[in-house]
């Protein structure tokens, strides 16, 4: 091949010699110059306009199909959006709402300026134009009266968005079509363009070699230059098997990776089934989302649990099923986690299929494959018994806590009632205690979520009338003793408040028993607008509770009792010590009256001990009390020898039993004068005497 080469150059360039003169050459081939570089401008000036075209066809193209993208992705928010309002009554949704409307409109008018050059895509986004329009009308943020027409909007939107998906598609499939052919084109006008450079680049140097070679005459020899040229030929066929081989492996190891990557896409496939079969056969709920954040896999657990179809999952159908008090803060945990590429943790209420709200730990992790982040992927474990004891607990705690601080039974009512319905999640509570004997009870505290309600139950029924044993709800637990459940309080024969219980909207019924450990003290009784099932295990913590605020209750009631005997004892203390304090004051005279009293007997006695006649004193038995000195002297009697006695001159024969009687009366009258014959110690008897016997009084 280099011979061949070498030989056709070698013979060709002798030819041109002969043929042509090397003083008319330079001018000729100088004017060939031109006029080849003249016609190859032209050429790429033509080609390069063409592929700028191209370029600029393909940007309008990217821009049409990235408008398609956001006018799709703005028909899907405006559901959200309105979901978002009916559920949190936010005003930002109304904002987020106006500014999502001007802009799909704008976006549809670009989309409207970027294809006018296509007649076909008049009709499609005419089409587009109105279901956008009929989208935003039927996704129009107002408030819904009915769970029935939350759920027709809903149906209704989600075809409107698969029409406008489904005309999106053509468009983007038909645009995707004029981008390859256009970018095809753009190759090809690229590779003209290079190979006319290449051209020109490769006849220009020729023309100017050759130009300077002959106009010079550097060339001395017809074999230099054709070693010269033949070396460059030889670089160049070196450099093309060079390039050559470098095709070749190249071409090899593209094989072998495109066989790699059919292994790989085939080990992937089998991944794919394999995790498909292991998390529908975990036992936890498992979803996965993909780099928009709307979740595109449930696994059959999932869809087990909430009874639904995976098709109404998809996006952010999930979220039908959140409670709503839980949907707001869910939101914003997977959004902010989302955004920022972290793992998060969340509780929340989910619907099952059978409607019970449940409550479930959701876990979510980022995906990555290689460093490109992908979405996330998350599972749930149903935490609802956890959750329930936590309840439990805690209403126990807080009735504890309301028991230990309160100091009274009506201080305590109010809250204990606050305590149980919050704990249970119920509307309205009623606090029915006994009366002292124990024979009917009676309304002492209400609790409602709403105060208002109180005071309707009040306009609707007498807040106090009286429950005996037996009367009605309460009056059954009041007689039997047991807690008692209806989901039906209208069809309850035992009922007796039916038309209250109507007005006021409740459907279920709850009593539960406070005794004392012996007889029934009290009922607690709560009500809910929903028709709730008989739970066991609510009744026993409840009559846990009640057990406790039955203990309370005779406790404080004792306590009650110990302060009215206190008082009582108080009262009788005081009174007891003010006669005390009367009896002492009345004393203290008599004291002072006797001592003064005493006193003048003292001085009266000393009196009387002075004086020469004889005197002795006897008290009403006629004991001797008193002798003076001159009686001791008389009659020989030491006073110690007689007193307490019977006075001895008073008992002698000579005075008689008539006389004595007759002295004796009249001394008790006023006294008594007379003359007696008495005796001394050693019957010496005295004469007829004087005697005088004075009653003292």
């Amino acid at each position: 091949m280099k011979t061949k080469i070498r030989n056709s150059f070698s013979s060709g360039y002798l030819n041109l010699e002969k043929k042509l003169p090397l003083e008319k050459f330079i001018p000729a081939a100088f004017v060939v110059f031109l006029l080849c570089i003249f016609i190859l401008s032209i050429i790429t000036y033509k080609n390069i306009e063409r592929y700028r075209k191209d370029i600029e066809w393909i940007s309008r193209t990217n821009e049409v199909i990235k408008k398609l993208d956001d006018v799709y992705i703005n028909s899907i928010l405006f559901p959200l959006i309105n979901r978002g309002y009916a559920i949190t009554g936010d005003k930002l949704f109304l904002l987020r709402y106006d500014s999502l409307k001007n802009t799909t409109k704008k976006e549809i008018d670009k989309l409207s300026i970027l294809t006018q050059d296509n007649p076909d895509y008049k009709e499609k986004l005419r089409s587009l134009d109105s279901l956008a329009a009929e989208n935003i009308k039927v996704n129009e943020i107002k408030d819904l009266s009915s769970t029935q027409e939350q759920i027709d909007i809903t149906n209704k939107g989600r075809v409107i968005i698969r029409e406008i998906n489904n005309i999106i598609t053509e468009i983007k499939l038909r645009e995707t079509d004029l981008l390859n052919e256009r970018k095809n084109s753009a190759e090809r006008v690229n590779n003209s363009i290079l190979m006319f450079i290449i051209i020109t680049s490769l006849f220009s140097f020729m023309v100017i070699g050759m130009s300077l070679f002959i106009s010079q005459r550097l060339i001395r020899n017809k074999s230099n230059a054709e070693g010269l040229l033949l070396k460059s030929y030889e670089e160049l066929e070196e450099r093309v098997e060079e390039r050559t081989f470098e095709l070749k492996d190249s071409n090899e190891k593209l094989t072998e990776e495109i066989k790699v990557r059919k292994k790989t896409e085939e080990t992937l496939r089998e991944s794919e089934q394999r995790f498909r079969m292991m998390a529908d056969s975990a036992p936890v709920l498992i979803w996965i989302s993909g780099k928009d954040k709307l979740c595109n896999y449930f696994n059959k657990v999932w869809l087990e649990f909430t009874g639904r179809k995976l098709e109404q999952e998809l996006g952010i159908g999930w979220a039908e099923g959140v409670h709503k008090e839980d949907l707001q803060k869910c939101l914003d945990t997977y959004t902010t986690s989302f955004d920022s590429r972290i793992t998060f943790e969340m509780e929340y209420r989910l619907r099952n299929a059978q409607g019970e709200l449940r409550w479930v730990l959701d876990k979510g992790i980022p995906r990555f494959e290689g460093n490109e982040f992908v979405g996330y992927i998350g599972s749930c474990i149903d935490i609802n018994e956890r959750k329930k004891s936590e309840r439990f607990l805690k209403l126990q705690y807080e009735v504890s806590k309301t028991l230990a601080e309160s100091k009274t039974i009506k201080e305590a009512s109010q809250n204990l009632l606050k305590n149980i319905c919050m704990g249970i999640d119920w509307n309205f509570g009623i606090l029915w205690l006994a009366d002292d004997k124990n024979e009917y009870i009676k309304a002492d505290s209400y609790w409602s979520e709403n105060e208002i309600d109180i005071e309707e139950y009040s306009g609707f029924y007498d807040v106090n009338k009286e429950f005996t044993r037996g009367m009605g709800f309460p009056g059954l637990i009041f007689k039997e003793g047991k807690s008692r459940w209806t989901t039906d309080i209208i069809g309850d024969k035992d009922y007796i408040r039916k038309e209250t219980a109507f007005e006021m909207g409740w459907n279920s019924g709850l009593g539960i028993p406070i005794t004392n450990g012996k007889d029934v003290i009290a009922v607690i009784e709560c009500f809910n607008k929903k028709s709730i099932e008989e739970k066991q295990d609510l009744i026993d913590v409840l009559e846990s509770a009640a057990r406790q605020i039955g203990n309370f209750i005779e406790r404080k009631k004792a306590e009650e009792n110990l302060r009215i005997s206190n008082l009582e004892l108080e009262d009788k203390v005081k009174k007891r010590t003010s006669e005390l304090a009367a009896a002492l004051s009345k004393l203290i005279n008599e004291s002072e009256e006797k001592e003064q009293i005493q006193s003048k007997i003292k001085l009266f006695a000393h009196a009387i001990r002075s004086i020469k006649d004889c005197v002795y004193i006897t008290d009403l038995d006629n004991h001797t009390l008193f002798i003076n000195q001159a009686f001791e002297n008389t009659y020989g009697y030491k006073e110690k020898e007689i007193i307490g006695k019977e006075i001895p001159i008073m008992s002698n024969d000579q005075i008689s039993a008539t006389l004595k009687a007759i002295s004796k009366n009249k001394t008790l009258r006023d006294g008594w004068r007379g003359e007696l014959i008495t005796e001394r110690k050693k019957r010496n008897w005295l004469p007829y005497l004087p005697f005088n016997i004075i009653n003292q009084k």
